[in-house]
Formats: C-alpha cells, sequence, structure tokens
C-alpha cells in the first residue's frame, strides 16, 4: 500500500499539446494514487486579444463547455468519479496557484509551454508562475512527452543538509513502482564535499528502508548545474528530474533561479518541482 501520495491534483487546461498531456499523466498518476482530480480552465485576457497563436478566443471560449465535459468524461471513465471542473477569468497562473490554496490540492500537474503566445519564448510564463508561486509541489510535462510510469529518476542534489525534507514527495509518484534512483551529486569544484555528500546518500537510504527504490550515485563537478543536469538526463534516459530549491542558491521562497528556469524549459522529460518546508 502506498502510504506516500497524492490525494487531490489540480490540471490547469487550456487545450494546448502540453496542457493534454498533462491531463494524460495526471489521470495516470490519480489512478494509480486513487486521488481525485480537478480541472481549471482560465480565459487568461491579459495578452491574448492580438495574438493569433492564442487558443483563448471566442470560437473556443463559446465551446468551451463541451470540449470539458468530454476531458471530464475521459476522467470519469478511467477513474470511476467525474472530475470537478473550475472556470475562472483574469491571470492564468494567479487563478491556478489560489484555486490550488483554497481546494487543498497536493499537487500540480501542468504544461510547461501553453497558449501564451509570443510570451512563451523562455519557460512558459504561466508555468514559471505558477512553480515559483504555488505550495505545493507541481510537476511540468513537456509538449511532446506523453508520461505515465516513473521508473529512471534523476535527483540532482547539492552538499547541504536538509536536502531530503521533501522526500515524501518523490515517494508518492515512485513508490509504488520498481525504481531506479539515480543521484547526481553536484559540486563546484572535483573532489570537493564527498564526504558530506556519503552522509547524505546513507541518509536517504535510511529513509528508503522497505521502499521498492534502487539507489545509484555519480558525481560531477563545475558551476553549470543545468548542463550537467540535462546531459545526464539524456544519458540515462530518465523519466523525470527532481529539483529541489537548493540547484539555486536562494534564500527568498518565491525565487526560480536560472539553472531551474533552464531545466524545466529544456528538459525532455517530466519535472517534478519539490516545494521547500515551512
Amino acid at each position: 500500500m502506498n502510504t506516500h501520495q497524492f490525494n487531490k491534483i489540480l490540471i490547469p487546461i487550456d487545450l494546448s499539446e502540453s496542457s493534454l498531456n498533462a491531463f494524460e499523466t495526471a489521470l495516470y498518476l490519480a489512478e494509480c494514487q486513487k486521488a481525485s482530480v480537478e480541472i481549471i480552465y482560465v480565459q487568461d485576457n491579459t495578452f491574448s486579444s492580438n495574438n493569433p497563436n492564442s487558443l483563448f478566443n471566442d470560437r473556443l471560449f463559446n465551446n468551451y463547455e463541451d470540449i470539458f465535459n468530454a476531458l471530464a468524461d475521459t476522467a470519469n471513465k478511467k477513474l470511476g468519479n467525474k472530475p470537478k471542473i473550475i472556470i475562472e477569468e483574469g491571470l492564468a497562473s494567479a487563478a491556478i496557484v489560489h484555486t490550488a490554496i483554497k481546494n487543498n490540492c497536493d499537487l500540480i500537474v501542468m504544461g510547461v509551454h501553453g497558449a501564451s503566445g509570443f510570451r512563451e519564448q523562455f519557460i512558459g510564463t504561466n508555468a514559471y508562475n505558477v512553480v515559483k508561486y504555488a505550495e505545493c509541489p507541481v510537476l511540468t510535462i513537456p509538449t511532446k512527452k506523453k508520461c505515465k510510469e516513473f521508473k529512471n529518476v534523476l535527483f540532482p542534489i547539492k552538499p547541504l543538509y536538509g536536502t531530503f525534507k521533501n522526500i515524501d514527495q518523490v515517494l508518492a509518484l515512485t513508490s509504488e513502482m520498481n525504481t531506479n534512483l539515480q543521484m547526481l551529486c553536484l559540486s563546484s569544484y572535483k573532489n570537493e564535499d564527498e564526504q558530506l555528500f556519503s552522509i547524505l546518500i546513507e541518509e536517504l537510504k535510511s529513509k528508503l528502508v522497505g521502499e521498492r527504490i534502487n539507489i545509484s550515485t555519480q558525481f560531477s563537478s563545475g558551476n553549470n548545474f543545468a548542463d550537467h543536469i540535462l546531459t545526464c538526463a539524456d544519458q540515462l534516459g530518465v523519466d523525470l528530474i527532481l529539483l529541489t530549491s537548493s540547484i539555486d542558491i536562494t534564500y527568498k521562497q518565491q525565487f526560480i533561479g536560472p539553472h531551474t528556469q533552464r531545466i524545466i524549459h529544456q528538459a525532455k522529460v517530466p519535472v517534478l518541482i519539490m516545494k521547500r518546508s515551512s
């Protein structure tokens, strides 16, 4: 039995390919964990009126009820219960974060690049702000990737105590599977911090006793952590990348550093951004 689980998953949908992939992934996770799901659609008029690529146009808005009822029916067939559909207007990221907090959602699953047109040049604007302000973990799904099981997971860490405070967020996605957890130990200088890394890995192993998770470790030195993580993810063919706030050195709760931004934007696989404990 999985005692580490998400109970309520929020799925932002704008009908972009990325958000529909996120929808499929979220349904799979909900089915595995017997979680409920909520679907949120936000008519974000902030910058869409003159954007030909925007899906938030009058035709779509007039037809959204049929479209979202069809998505709800799909979820009902898979989960055995019909999800709540939430329709909001305003700034999409703010509505998503507010809804997640108000409805006690413990995971947000969303596409990286949605229907935000010219503002999607780096990490998608809505995804960026949701990751930045959400109080629960966020699982981002790339446009071309449909994901189900996470059996080969990359977990980059830096030599900091407290790295595994939120390990339950990892177990919620992996403890029902035979998972290979590849630890990527990141250090600015070669051969430094190895003793602390050894202590951290032993701490992690003690937390995973009884879990179906195999741990392997490799080391990487240098300052371009995003490059190391993305290269390692490609070489290992991982299904998921885990990120904690320690990847970017910051003492600000609502901050996403350049390494995290780049990884979310360029990763070919889903990224779980774990939230710092209060």
